[in-house]
């Protein structure tokens, strides 16, 4: 079975692209029904807990996606740097630039701050402590991040990093869902406000 994209989508494009063109094998379902049904006693159990066991992968999937965006933020940050060390303008690196320096300054300690409650997030999951409000601050921290320093790098780059030939754009571009996707910053401030008893 073959699936194609039906509208042209702003982030992870690539990605998409790479997914959707494979040819897409339902030979699961197959392995499932050899397997045949399982008992209604089975279910019985899970019956009222399916939000509870939505939240524990919920859980998971944003401290991957977390870590994921930690990186692809040094990534950008990296490249930027880089290039302002390289970039000759006046004379002189741009890095060089008191300006610039301010911006990796604080892209620094932003990349820094979310990379630490990454690992501050999986040893609460490690040690089931992990609560709702948790996930959220994870994941408003780690999304605003990613989308500040992909948008300072691009602004580093200045017109180069509108450019397709270079990562940035698409840093830049990927960075927006970290922000939408699974909920956005907004829905995350109300479950942060929530879980300090703010309703």
């Amino acid at each position: 079975m073959n699936f194609g994209l039906t509208s042209e989508q702003l982030a992870l494009r690539d990605h998409v692209k790479n997914l959707l063109d494979k040819e897409c094998s339902l030979d699961y379902v197959a392995r499932c029904d050899e397997m045949g049904q399982p008992p209604r006693e089975a279910f019985k159990a899970l019956a009222d807990h399916g939000w509870a066991i939505c939240e524990d992968t919920l859980r998971y999937e944003r401290l991957c996606l977390s870590a994921a965006r930690i990186g692809a933020a040094r990534q950008a940050f990296e490249f930027a740097l880089d290039y302002s060390k390289n970039r000759i303008q006046f004379g002189k690196p741009i890095g060089s630039f008191q300006a610039i320096q301010h911006k990796f300054a604080e892209m620094k300690v932003m990349l820094d701050s979310a990379q630490t409650m990454v690992l501050r997030y999986a040893w609460l999951m490690e040690h089931g402590q992990a609560e709702r409000g948790d996930t959220a601050v994870l994941k408003y921290l780690v999304g605003e991040t990613y989308k500040s320093i992909s948008d300072q790098c691009l602004q580093v780059l200045g017109g180069y990093g509108y450019c397709n030939e270079y990562p940035m754009q698409r840093f830049f571009r990927d960075s927006r869902l970290a922000t939408i996707g699974g909920g956005t910053s907004e829905i995350q401030k109300n479950i942060i406000a929530g879980s300090l008893g703010l309703r």
